[in-house]
């Protein structure tokens, strides 16, 4: 009786972990297209695309400016 109710707590902790990742997912995946500036980054970060900020565009766009 003790394995299966220790068996039911793992199958409901990992039903409660993947619940929370398929949310979080869809939540940072939906305020992105909602042009959620902290979403868009998260989802450049994930994408593998550095994400700057305008400092950082605009002194990059001198930099390049100035090579000419």
């Amino acid at each position: 009786m003790k394995i299966i109710i220790n068996e039911m707590r793992d199958w409901m902790v990992f039903l409660i972990i993947l619940t929370v990742s398929l949310y979080s997912v869809l939540m940072v995946g939906i305020l992105a297209k909602l042009q959620d500036k902290r979403a868009m980054q998260v989802v450049q970060f994930l994408r593998g695309n550095k994400a700057y900020s305008a400092k950082q565009k605009q002194q990059q766009y001198k930099e390049l400016i100035a090579t000419r």
